[in-house]
């Protein structure tokens, strides 16, 4: 079980949240930051922040998150979750849109322009497995559903979201807790 003092603030206060990711790692930059020329960018981007405005893609996410977290709970027993959550090194975060009851099961919940089958994109990996180990949960329920356009409008594409389970890969995790660090020594210089 994750300690109760390691639920830091929901990302529906959004001052506060973007506020109590700063100094740390999440799970967006720890994947962005996971190759050489993103690592780059990541550090730059860290230097000078910008405040990135939500588009018609990320939005359409946003509002779609509800049903797809509604099937989560329904099928796999996961509630929503809008808890930035440190890790045991407290500049290790991660908000998963799920959390299992035991803290043993996270959800990722995501909306895409095409059909991923059995294999996640790698930068959804590795913000999965940063996900894994911030909470010390043991897997991660991947639910995704298709964006289709529909006249100025997208629509979810299947009745069902369709669902992956992706499970803890230690040495991914070894790998970016490695970046993270190598991202914060950047930034303590």
């Amino acid at each position: 079980m994750i300690p109760a003092e390691r639920f830091l603030v929901r990302s529906t206060d959004r001052d506060k949240w973007l506020a109590a990711r700063e100094g740390g790692v999440s799970a967006t930059t720890v994947a962005d930051a996971a190759t050489p020329a993103g690592f780059r960018d990541v550090v730059e981007q860290r230097a000078t922040p910008v405040e990135i405005a939500p588009n018609e893609y990320m939005i359409f996410g946003t509002e779609s998150e509800p049903a797809l977290m509604e099937y989560a709970h329904r099928e796999h027993g996961v509630l929503p979750s809008d808890w930035l959550i440190a890790g045991e090194d407290a500049r290790h975060l991660a908000t998963p849109d799920g959390l299992s009851v035991d803290h043993k099961l996270i959800a990722e919940c995501k909306t895409t322009g095409k059909d991923w089958g059995e294999k996640i994109p790698i930068r959804y990996r590795r913000q999965v497995q940063w996900q894994l180990h911030v909470t010390g949960a043991e897997s991660c329920l991947f639910v995704w559903n298709l964006r289709v356009p529909d006249g100025d409008y997208f629509r979810l594409g299947w009745w069902e979201p369709k669902t992956l389970m992706v499970e803890r890969d230690e040495q991914m995790i070894a790998g970016l807790v490695g970046v993270a660090d190598r991202l914060l020594s950047v930034e303590g210089e």
